[in-house]
């Protein structure tokens, strides 16, 4: 089953409902400030935003009476028993999220473990390295100096061969 990539937003409690239900959404909400009137463009995931019509529109000078019929209006839609729903609905959504994030945080362990693993045997190798390295830098060093040695007692050697042809040819 193939879906494309959506992003909604919406005040319309049926379409929350259905993205808390459905594992096939995912939830988020932009944070708004109440005091400023503005959104902080911080997005919450797995929270289902407030509607905040109403806080602007008393910021904005909307009538008290107005705002008080529209509140009025609103706690009797929830009163019709739409908040038990969505409060069940929020309680399983929020637990659809706990047990993706307690896999996510179970992945992170899994993998800061495997790093931690791949560390060790780094540090491991890099201690052989040096120790070799040492080892290598002391032959290289000492490798010069042999071949001086070995040189000089070939060439003492190739001397005294001449020097005794030479006296076995004065002898003769």
């Amino acid at each position: 089953e193939e879906a494309g990539l959506t992003f909604a937003t919406t005040h319309s409690a049926e379409v929350k409902d259905l993205a808390i239900k459905s594992e096939s959404f995912a939830l988020a909400a932009v944070e708004f400030d109440i005091d400023r009137l503005e959104p902080t463009y911080r997005l919450q995931w797995g929270e289902v935003g407030n509607s905040n019509a109403l806080d602007i529109a008393a910021g904005l000078g909307l009538p008290p009476s107005m705002l008080q019929e529209a509140r009025r209006c609103m706690s009797e839609d929830l009163s019709e028993g739409n908040e038990a729903q969505r409060s069940g609905n929020l309680m399983a959504s929020l637990e659809r999220h706990l047990a993706e994030q307690r896999r996510r945080s179970s992945e992170a362990a899994r993998a800061c473990d495997d790093a931690q693993e791949e560390l060790a045997t780094a540090r491991e190798r890099k201690h052989e390295i040096d120790e070799n390295g040492d080892e290598l830098r002391a032959e290289i060093k000492a490798t010069p100096i042999q071949i001086k040695e070995d040189a000089m007692t070939a060439f003492e050697a190739a001397i005294a061969d001449v020097d005794r042809t030479v006296n076995d040819r004065q002898q003769d």
